[in-house]
């Protein structure tokens, strides 16, 4: 793993980065950098900041989100004021287009030094770096096993993972709905059936149309995201501890596997 693209990364706070092949190393900070211990002095105590000049290329793909790329940027100009011989530029991927885009980059060993993207999509290509045993360690002691299984191959961590799947796609409940029907908010579903029979307790019909839907599914917008709102089904019929989207190696999709064709059926 090279050193410019872990300090950049610890810098930014931990963020989603997966690194892609590429780069160089990071320059050497300012004499009057705060005494504190970085992450990545602390996890890797032999560690040294470079002083040759230093050129970094960060992708990501939050061009969705508001003020993302500007914090991105923002950061960037930080981090070049402290190390004065690194020059960083920011891409920011449409969200829609992401996958292509990042696949064809791997595909001709052109992507960034570092990008945000999601872990299925770089282990496919087979462009992640592995992470050092140091990098290892701190994740570890940082994220959930879930998350850190997303990045995880035959025992071995590539990139980072990221912290913005242990802040989590969360289902929320009406809890006065919920006694409306004679539900006990504080006794919610726990397995699919129940939330299926709660679902369908919850929905309201006037005149032939719904008028009030048991449960909110996605169906319109962006593919992707409607697509990622549907996985999460999956999860409950697929053994996530083992693969999700790919199979174990990441050769190819699982969509086939009897998991997900009853996450489907119940989806349906």
């Amino acid at each position: 793993m090279n050193r410019a693209l872990i300090s950049l990364v610890l810098l930014l706070a931990g963020g989603a980065f997966l690194f892609a092949a590429g780069g160089q190393e990071a320059a050497e900070p300012a004499a009057t950098a705060a005494a504190e211990k970085t992450p990545i002095e602390q996890y890797n105590p032999g560690f040294a900041f470079p002083t040759e000049k230093v050129e970094i290329a960060y992708w990501h793909v939050l061009e969705t989100r508001p003020g993302f790329d500007a914090l991105a940027k923002e950061i960037a100009r930080d981090y070049s004021a402290i190390h004065p011989n690194v020059s960083i530029t920011v891409r920011d991927i449409p969200n829609a287009q992401q996958r292509a885009i990042f696949s064809a980059a791997f595909e001709s060993r052109s992507a960034g030094d570092i990008v945000w993207v999601e872990a299925q999509v770089g282990l496919m290509a087979k462009a992640l770096l592995p992470a050092p045993d140091w990098a290892a360690k701190y994740m570890e002691d940082l994220f959930t096993p879930y998350v850190l299984s997303l990045s995880k191959v035959k025992g071995e961590y590539y990139g980072w993972s990221g912290a913005e799947v242990d802040a989590g796609q969360m289902l929320y409940y009406r809890k006065d709905l919920f006694r409306e029907v004679g539900l006990d908010p504080d006794d919610p579903p726990e397995f699919m059936p129940e939330l299926l029979e709660a679902a369908q307790k919850l929905t309201k019909w006037e005149g032939g149309q719904m008028s009030q839907a048991g449960i909110a599914v996605r169906y319109a917008g962006g593919h992707q995201g409607i697509g990622d709102k549907f996985s999460k089904y999956a999860a409950a019929f697929v053994d996530t501890s083992k693969r999700f989207y790919y199979n174990e190696d990441y050769t190819d999709v699982i969509f086939d596997d009897p998991g997900w064709i009853e996450a489907a059926q119940f989806f349906h």
